[in-house]
């Protein structure tokens, strides 16, 4: 029996070597000439985008098989091959064309065989002149103006990290070049260079660094384009509906009304002859009384120094400041006065009593006229068409409350052709409650026969002081002789309610 189990264990034995050796073999045919054997892979590998070129950065594992270092670049068109040194853990790639890369790093054998690179690659974009963010970089000029033989800039915060050089090249008045060290303005702010011949050209040059970028780069010059006029949008409007269009001739003068709210007050250097600025005079106040502001309060600084530059190249400016009434201390417009904390004027402010109603203006006589109010029903039964025309700005027009915006015309009919040069219109005198509905804005047109409209003022949609009582004189840019005069109102939201209020419209 011993006997017996010895032969049968000896017999397993044989068997297993046998299957052993098979398995062996086995693997052996699949790995063609040995077994495969990997090289250690390269790690952490990061890219940094510099200027016209690539820095690649990896760590390298122990291998005594690495003899080289193959870092790959592939873009949607094209690859590029860089080969290094075994004991490279950085390269610089220069003379790739502008595309952004995937690059892998891997260990190379004697044999050409490489480590693996799964989930170890990253990817970037060699800095050109074509890069958005080179086009993209800041000129450190918010905005110029011309001013006779003077450049005024106003400049935007300096960067120490990104910004190094920044050169202003111009000729002086003598024909002498000049180069001027820009970081004088960007520490003022606002500045005045003085004596600048504006018929050369005046070029920017710059230096300084991108994001995630060590090199210090040359951008692209910049040439300061002469004649061109960027006012500010609120302040444009104002002038197009007071003047009409911005033309040369209208940036010649040498006086200037202001009247509602403004951002600032720095396109009035746009007016390189101005003597006398007048700030209020056009508003008509009621009981109420509400003076026009810098909507933009950290704008006062260069509100004062755009009045002290135009005050010493004019020889002098005067600027008269309305009061919101009658007495010495009321508020006065845009708060702009001869010395405000530590602003001050250098010329002369003539602080001005509230505007009155000129007493001359022949209103015309509304007798029989109507009006139609669009879209119907949203009118109270109890208004009647004279509350317009009463020139009493207690009986007023006021729609039915609503949720959504809506948007009416008045449709004045006169009953006959008359000659029109202009329209007042009144704000509501109004309680508390209703003050937040007053007009903001009015669209005027004009027709003969009530077909054909047409807009007789110089903007189609003309502000209005949002002020209890107040009145606005509206004038038409030229003589209108019409039937039909349409005013085209919106409501205003408040407290999740909408409506508008408007007291008179007169037309003169």
């Amino acid at each position: 029996m011993k006997h017996r189990y010895i032969c049968i264990l000896g017999m397993l034995a044989l068997l297993f070597a046998a299957g052993c050796e098979d398995l062996k073999d086995t693997y052996d045919d699949y790995a063609g000439d040995g077994p495969v054997r990997y090289m250690a892979r390269c790690t952490d590998v990061k890219v940094e985008s510099g200027w016209e070129c690539l820095r690649v950065f990896w760590k390298n594992a122990l291998d005594p098989n690495r003899e080289k270092i193959l870092v790959r670049c592939v873009s949607d068109l094209s690859a590029f091959d860089t080969i290094v040194p075994a004991d490279a853990e950085a390269c610089e790639i220069k003379g790739l064309p502008d595309a952004t890369y995937t690059v892998s790093v891997a260990a190379l054998s004697a044999v050409g065989d490489t480590s693996l690179t799964n989930n170890l690659q990253a990817t970037g974009r060699p800095y050109f002149l074509g890069h958005e963010s080179v086009q993209g970089f800041t000129t450190g000029i918010l905005k110029y103006v011309f001013i006779k033989n003077n450049l005024v800039l106003f400049m935007n915060e300096w960067d120490e990290e990104r910004m190094a050089n920044f050169t202003l090249h111009y000729t002086d008045t003598e024909g002498t070049a000049k180069n001027f060290n820009l970081k004088e303005a960007f520490d003022a702010g606002d500045y005045l260079l003085r004596d600048v011949d504006p018929s050369k050209e005046i070029v920017l040059t710059r230096q300084g660094y991108l994001e995630g970028c060590p090199d210090l780069i040359t951008f692209p010059e910049r040439t300061l384009a002469k004649g061109s006029v960027t006012m500010m949008g609120d302040f444009r409007n104002q002038l197009m509906e007071r003047y009409g269009e911005i033309t040369p001739e209208l940036l010649e003068r040498e006086e200037l009304d202001l009247d509602y709210d403004l951002a600032s007050l720095e396109d009035i250097l746009y007016f390189p002859n101005l003597k006398t600025l007048n700030l209020g005079k056009n508003r008509y106040f009621g009981s109420t009384k509400k003076v026009a502001s810098l909507t933009d309060a950290n704008k006062r600084a260069r509100m004062y120094f755009c009045a002290n530059v135009l005050n010493e190249l004019n020889e002098g400016m005067d600027v008269n400041v309305y009061r919101a009434g009658d007495k010495t201390g009321d508020m006065v417009f845009y708060n702009f006065k001869q010395k405000f904390g530590m602003y001050e004027y250098e010329g002369t402010v003539n602080e001005m009593n509230g505007s009155q109603w000129p007493a001359d203006l022949a209103l015309l006589d509304t007798e029989g006229w109507t009006v139609d109010i669009t879209p119907a029903g949203e009118t109270p039964e109890e208004f009647r068409t004279e509350m317009l025309f009463d020139d009493n700005p207690v009986t007023q027009w006021v729609p039915n409350t609503g949720q959504t915006q809506r948007s009416y015309n008045l449709t004045i009919d006169m009953q006959e052709p008359r000659t029109v040069r202009g329209l007042k219109i009144v704000q509501g005198q109004v309680s508390y409650s209703l003050q937040n509905f007053l007009l903001e804005s009015v669209i005027v047109q004009v027709s003969a026969d009530g077909q054909t409209w047409t807009y007789p003022c110089h903007m189609e949609e003309n502000t209005m002081g949002a002020v209890s009582g107040e009145k606005r004189l509206l004038n038409f840019a030229e003589e209108q002789t019409v039937r039909y005069i349409r005013l085209t109102v919106k409501d205003r939201y408040s407290n999740n309610n909408t409506d508008c209020v408007l007291g008179d419209v007169i037309p003169f």
